[in-house]
């Protein structure tokens, strides 16, 4: 069983462009920090095609328990260079009031 971390947000009118530039970043520091990311088995990310709400994205990165969500997230928090370069910048382009984190556990 794996456990996935779901976050959810509205990127905001206009915006869309910046955020998969962002996306692209986030990738690459990922490949360039790999020690940083050890316990992320994988992600993926969505984006809002038709029905629901417009500019809606959620991004599910799979890990192989909870244990090692927080681990790794806990790791991440701590790197100022993410913080101020990956994530600030994406809750900038998100619609306040907007994102929200799940966790989800697969089953047989």
């Amino acid at each position: 069983m794996s456990t996935f971390v779901a976050e959810e947000f509205i990127i905001k009118p206009g915006k869309m462009g910046e955020y998969a530039a962002l996306v692209m970043k986030y990738d690459s520091y990922r490949k360039d920090h790999p020690e940083l990311f050890k316990e992320l088995l994988s992600r993926k990310g969505f984006t809002h095609v038709f029905g629901g709400k417009v500019g809606g994205c959620v991004e599910l990165s799979e890990f192989k328990s909870l244990e090692d969500s927080q681990v790794c997230g806990g790791r991440l928090m701590a790197t100022q260079d993410f913080m101020a370069n990956i994530v600030l910048p994406s809750l900038e382009l998100a619609v306040p009031g907007t994102y929200s984190n799940s966790i989800w556990n697969s089953f047989p």
